[in-house]
């Protein structure tokens, strides 16, 4: 399989919206009301934060996602979004991004952090990667996953 990351530019604006409206306009309308504008507003914002970068998910040449991530202050590694359109869903594209990641983190001794819609059915997913509910806000689950060399083995 071949999938690539590369830089989002300011080019990429209709593509990301199109992505944030397949995988997260349901959640967003639904609490806060969506808006196109602030929106297109906070893509704009999100591509010129240089703490967060944003990387568009290329597979066999194609834009078919994007994702975001940084290495906070406190030594976690926050998953800021990852986001695939529909029809490559079914490829696991989304879910072999972070197993890489999980693995670099885990060799790192890294604490992975992310947080997820309440209802979104990519918590399951987590959930089967080894993150765990830390708590949570009105409309988010925050879930950590501590290295596999932090985890209790289990005693048989």
């Amino acid at each position: 399989m071949n999938i690539q990351l590369r830089d989002a530019k300011i080019g990429d604006m209709d593509f990301l919206l199109e992505l944030k409206r397949e995988g997260f306009k349901h959640y967003i309308d639904e609490i806060w009301g969506w808006d196109d504008k602030k929106q297109i507003e906070y893509i704009k914002e999100e591509l010129n934060n240089k703490k967060v970068p944003v990387k568009i998910i290329v597979y066999n040449g194609e834009n078919v996602g994007y994702c975001s991530a940084e290495l906070r202050e406190n030594g976690e590694f926050f998953m800021s979004n990852i986001a695939v359109l529909q029809k490559y869903r079914n490829l696991s594209i989304g879910v072999k991004l972070m197993l890489e990641q999980l693995k670099e983190n885990d060799k790192a001794g890294i604490v992975t952090t992310l947080q997820v819609f309440k209802g979104n059915k990519a918590k399951s997913m987590y959930d089967k990667m080894g993150f765990v509910v830390y708590g949570e806000t009105g409309t988010h689950f925050l879930m950590r996953r501590r290295p596999k060399s932090q985890c209790k083995q289990k005693i048989r």
